[in-house]
């Protein structure tokens, strides 16, 4: 039935889901995702925990608590980004940021904005945290060719500090940052870091977490149709596979 067919593919192969209903209308062709959640929120409330967000609208962004930022004075503005950034006609253009997983836990996100390609590294305490990210964005995007790592746009977040050295170790990357307290500017990225939270929720606290776990959600985002990419995946736009990206 539609229905048994609706719940297989919000479930997947993970235990806090796959599908959106609006990925899922789109395969059958026969439903609208507005349906959907209205036959979970009537017939099925038990499905609301694997729903995106678990059904919620996203809550308005707060103002962040910001660090030292004597760094900044040298730093480009994105007002400098080129218009081709802004166009999202041109692959390797990506913007940046941090999620918390635990006390010494973190992981960094890159998404890449005309493709919505997702590249994320764990990143541990066992190191300082400006460096790890510095290591983590010299991992993820240098292995790629320079057509496909142009510019990186990240918060103002003091974790990026070392921007300049990671602009000489990655060639051809230029990083610029966006307004204060503007996550706006970052809006794939923003929403990328939601479709994450799905799969690590900020109220769950994490010690240990593993590369493979990581790459298993990166593969699952990666490989999803997107109505904002005409329901193709971003692997397929980006022309790059997330499993076949050299480490």
């Amino acid at each position: 039935t539609l229905a048994r067919r609706i719940e297989t593919q919000l479930r997947g192969n993970h235990p806090r889901g796959d599908w959106s209903p609006a990925v899922i209308a789109h395969s059958t062709g026969t439903i609208c995702h507005q349906t959907i959640y209205s036959w979970i929120r009537r017939s099925r409330p038990d499905l609301r925990r694997i729903l995106p967000r678990r059904g919620k609208y996203r809550r308005q962004y707060g103002s962040l608590k910001q660090p030292s930022r004597g760094w900044t004075t040298r730093i480009r503005s994105i007002d400098t980004r080129p218009k081709a950034v802004q166009e999202r006609r041109q692959l390797g253009h990506y913007e940046g940021d941090t999620i918390r997983l635990g006390r010494s836990l973190a992981m960094l996100t890159l998404v890449e904005r005309t493709s919505k390609f997702l590249i994320a590294e764990l990143i541990t305490g066992q190191v300082g945290m400006v460096y790890a990210v510095h290591e983590g964005i010299v991992e993820g995007l240098g292995s790629l060719p320079l057509t496909l790592r142009r510019t990186l746009t990240p918060d103002r977040g003091g974790e990026f500090a070392y921007w300049d050295m990671t602009e000489r170790e990655v060639p051809g990357l230029h990083i610029y940052f966006a307004h204060p307290h503007s996550p706006w500017e970052r809006g794939t990225n923003e929403h990328t870091n939601g479709l994450l939270r799905r799969y690590f929720a900020k109220k769950d606290k994490y010690e240990s977490i593993t590369k493979a776990q990581v790459a298993e959600v990166v593969w699952m985002i990666n490989h999803r149709p997107r109505k904002s990419l005409n329901w193709e995946t971003p692997c397929k736009v980006f022309g790059v596979c997330c499993v076949s990206r050299q480490n």
